[in-house]
C-alpha cells in the first residue's frame, strides 16, 4: 500500500493530514528536495546528482531515475529531522546528500 502525504508541482507543494489530523513527519522537507530538484536544477545537474547517487550507496545503483528521486528525497527529510546529529555537529559532515551540493 502506498501512503502519499504531499505532493510537489510547478505551482507549489500541497501537504495532506492523515485521519489524525497530522502532517507526517519530514513531508515538507521530502517535498522541498522535489522542488528543488526538478525545478531548479538543471537536467544535467540532476543526472550527475543521480549518479552520484548510484556510486554511493548499493541500494540504489539499479533503480531508475524517478526511484532514486524518491530515495534522496527520503534521505533528505530523515537528515533534515535528525536532531541528535546536529547536536553532535556532524550536521555538515556526515551526509552524503548535503556535501554533494
Amino acid at each position: 500500500m502506498i501512503y502519499v502525504f504531499g505532493q510537489c508541482a510547478s505551482s507549489g507543494i500541497r501537504l495532506f493530514r492523515d485521519a489524525n489530523n497530522q502532517i507526517a513527519k519530514g513531508s515538507l522537507y521530502h517535498e522541498a528536495f522535489h522542488r528543488i530538484s526538478l525545478f531548479v536544477l538543471s537536467k544535467e545537474e540532476r543526472a550527475k546528482m543521480y549518479q552520484h547517487a548510484r556510486e554511493s550507496w548499493p541500494e540504489v545503483t539499479s533503480m531508475n531515475d524517478y526511484q532514486v528521486e524518491e530515495f534522496l528525497a527520503d534521505r533528505f527529510a530523515d537528515f533534515v529531522n535528525d536532531a541528535e546529529q546536529r547536536k553532535q555537529g556532524k550536521y555538515y559532515s556526515s551526509n552524503r546528500v548535503f556535501r554533494f551540493f
